[in-house]
């Protein structure tokens, strides 16, 4: 039923465009894993990278994205994914030599260091879900689009410690701590406004009319159950978040000891390799 709901208002669509840059995106890394790198386009970094580009296109590209509109709960599970999911999968499927020479690029130096980037990104993912600015964003597609790349991009940068693979662990367990303080105000915001009067307050109204639906339009489609309240459905946005964060540090954590494992065994390799052909030279 809701398939057909979404069909008919049109909301199911496919971008094409982004479907097709990804394609391009995925075959150049294959080119450069294939032939600069000795990892194996089966093995784990190309796999999480290509599934980096898969969450990617199903989160904003794929109809599936439509459902970020119905409700806050959906909108926050499309803003965990796209900001706690991707990135650290995206970092953990590049290789670590490749971070080395981007790292020596001059350009690269104009990114903020990753706690910076982290304070930057809390400040603005809480000002995004701040009536006014929302609000405001709505009205302007390419300032909320710019406005989005701007936290992508910063979301980037504030996993990278957590990613990286020559990381030191303690240093990673310190800054996922870090992330999950700053990210606080923005779970917080929904849980306490869904507490504090109810579903009918003139903040969840404004928000509504922001990135959901229109309500008459949802219920002509009868999508929502029945009995749906916003107030309850903010509360889980709120909660959705918390946990979702969590879940990306422990998938990073996990996903990343395997890459870690991987990389150095290819260093092991490597350092036999060099002392057979050392003995052989003399």
């Amino acid at each position: 039923m809701l398939y057909y709901a979404l069909l008919l208002s049109g909301q199911l669509v496919w971008n094409l465009p982004l479907l097709t840059g990804l394609l391009l995106v995925a075959l150049i890394y294959g080119v450069f894993v294939t032939y600069f790198t000795p990892i194996k386009i089966y093995q784990c970094q190309p796999l999480l990278f290509i599934v980096s580009l898969a969450v990617l296109y199903i989160t904003i590209g794929s109809p599936l994205a439509a459902l970020s509109h119905l409700t806050f709960s959906t909108h926050m599970v499309q803003m965990s994914i796209l900001f706690f999911i991707f990135p650290p999968l995206c970092l953990l499927g590049i290789p670590v030599h490749f971070f080395r020479k981007i790292s020596t690029i001059a350009a690269a130096k104009i990114f903020p260091k990753p706690i910076a980037a982290l304070a930057v990104f809390a400040v603005l993912f809480l000002l995004y879900h701040v009536s006014a600015v929302l609000i405001f964003l709505s009205r302007h597609p390419a300032i909320q689009n710019s406005y989005l790349l701007l936290l992508l991009v910063l979301a980037f940068r504030m996993w990278l410690p957590i990613a990286a693979v020559d990381q030191a662990n303690a240093e990673k367990k310190r800054f996922a701590y870090l992330s999950g303080l700053f990210l606080m105000p923005a779970c917080v915001l929904f849980i306490v406004n869904a507490m504090n009067g109810g579903g009918n307050t003139l903040y969840l109204r404004e928000m509504n009319a922001a990135f959901c639906m229109p309500g008459i339009e949802l219920q002509g489609l009868h999508i929502l159950p029945d009995g749906y309240q916003s107030q309850w459905d903010q509360l889980l946005a709120g909660v959705l978040m918390l946990g979702m964060h969590k879940f990306s540090i422990l998938l990073t954590f996990r996903l990343g000891k395997s890459v870690q494992r991987l990389e150095m065994g290819k260093s092991n390799v490597k350092g036999e390799f060099l002392s057979i052909k050392n003995k052989n030279e003399s």
